[in-house]
């Protein structure tokens, strides 16, 4: 359940403001148009604005500039809204990086070890008294232990915020917010796609390899699981997937171990025994079990090699032992297209948006942070079925992008939204 939602004043004379859309529909349904909202404050000052579409996404309107105006906000301050009830909201404004007992930051625990602390919070909420030592972080009633350290001039969470974050799945680049709860104690709330999130603290397993799994496309699986089998040149070999048989002019048996672990990607560590005798068959001994490859596109039809035949015209290795590694994201895709009048989506985000399955509408949002909803269509290269994206002209005279450049992309799986990241020539 999402209760709360954060925003970017990226344009304070704008007369609108967007609201992530998985936070409209879960509270006011699809009909959630033309409502009429209050938008609160501690100041006890209440507006009224409206709650419209626009091009199929919700925004604030109607009296939006008037709360800016009053509050005097400013560009890139951050906004935090929660439900007061059906029809209101409580408005909370983050001048620089603080808001009364609380500070947000972005979460750098993989690349930096620890998250830091907002400066102007320190001076704010601590004054000259030294913040070193250990605090409590409470997320949702369970409690964690972490102390702070001296970066350069910054004070920062470092021993114990690893741990907090694997217990709870904080992932890189979640937006936290702090809130100082008395001298020693900091309620947590973390924001993921503008949303707020409900994370559960993992329950411990005797089986160590359970935390280990990780989900997958079932394409993604059986590319890498065959990725590495080789068959001698003159005798061609069929593969089907896993569950299936493995038919051999020279009849093998072959015995496919699989271990699958999280470090810098996914494992698979391929064994083949070959044996001379009996009817060649694919069995496959699961270490870990892969459950529900992909929660992200559920629901959509996925392509597997079940009904197709590979050759692999290269020569058996005995006694073969490799490790072919991926590492796929189930909520972020990066892609690159160079620009023309049209934009063909890669296959994984096809996949991802179930356009295989129906054809729907897209977000595309330009280097502004501006969104728009565009309509998908196929099209035919070589009797082979493609998926792109409708009207893509006029997003490209829109945002004055020349043909031939070179666009960079990140599509967001939970917001169906492909997000462009930069421009380069080539």
């Amino acid at each position: 359940m999402y209760t709360s939602f954060v925003k970017y004043l990226l344009n304070p004379s704008s007369l609108s403001i967007d609201v992530p859309i998985s936070f409209v529909t879960q509270f006011y349904g699809e009909d959630w148009a033309d409502r009429k909202m209050r938008i609160y404050h501690s100041s006890g000052k209440i507006w009224v604005v409206m709650l419209k579409r626009l091009k199929r996404m919700p925004i604030l309107t109607d009296g939006w500039e008037t709360v800016v105006s009053d509050l005097k906000l400013q560009k890139d301050c951050l906004l935090t809204f929660r439900p007061m009830n059906h029809f209101g909201l409580y408005l909370s404004s983050f001048v620089n990086g603080v808001c009364e007992q609380s500070y947000f930051t972005i979460n750098r625990h993989l690349r930096l070890g620890f998250t830091i602390i907002e400066d102007s919070f320190v001076q704010q909420c601590f004054g000259d008294d030294v913040m070193a030592g250990s605090y409590e972080v409470n997320y949702k009633g369970s409690p964690w232990t972490v102390s702070t350290s001296k970066v350069n001039s910054n004070y920062v969470f470092s021993q114990g915020w690893t741990q907090l974050c694997n217990d709870l799945g904080v992932q890189e680049d979640d937006l936290l917010v702090f809130e100082k709860l008395n001298d020693v104690m900091f309620d947590l709330t973390v924001y993921r796609d503008e949303v707020e999130i409900r994370l559960s603290k993992k329950v411990e397993s005797d089986d160590d390899d359970d935390d280990d799994v990780i989900q997958i496309s079932r394409a993604d699986y059986d590319k890498a699981l065959f990725k590495d089998i080789e068959v001698d040149d003159n005798q061609p070999t069929s593969v089907k997937s896993p569950s299936g048989t493995v038919p051999t002019s020279t009849p093998k048996n072959v015995h496919v171990k699989e271990t699958l672990k999280v470090g810098d990607g996914l494992h698979f560590t391929t064994t083949q025994d070959l044996k001379g005798k009996g009817k060649g068959k694919l069995s496959v001994d699961r270490s870990v079990t892969v459950d529900n490859f992909n929660k992200q596109c559920k629901g959509r039809k996925r392509y597997t090699t079940s009904d197709q035949t590979v050759k692999h015209p290269k020569k058996v290795s005995r006694n073969a032992n490799k490790v072919s590694r991926i590492c796929i994201d189930p909520e972020y895709f990066d892609f690159s297209r160079k620009a023309e009048y049209r934009l063909r989506l890669p296959v994984e985000v096809v996949n991802r948006a179930g356009l295989s399955e129906r054809l729907q509408p897209i977000s595309v949002q330009n280097l502004n942070g501006d969104v728009e909803v565009y309509d998908t269509k196929t099209e035919l290269n070589s009797g082979t079925l493609r998926y792109a994206v409708d009207g893509w002209r006029k997003f490209m005279d829109d945002n004055q992008l020349q043909f031939g450049h070179m666009l960079h992309f990140t599509y967001v799986t939970s917001q169906r939204k492909i997000v462009l990241n930069g421009v380069t020539s080539i």
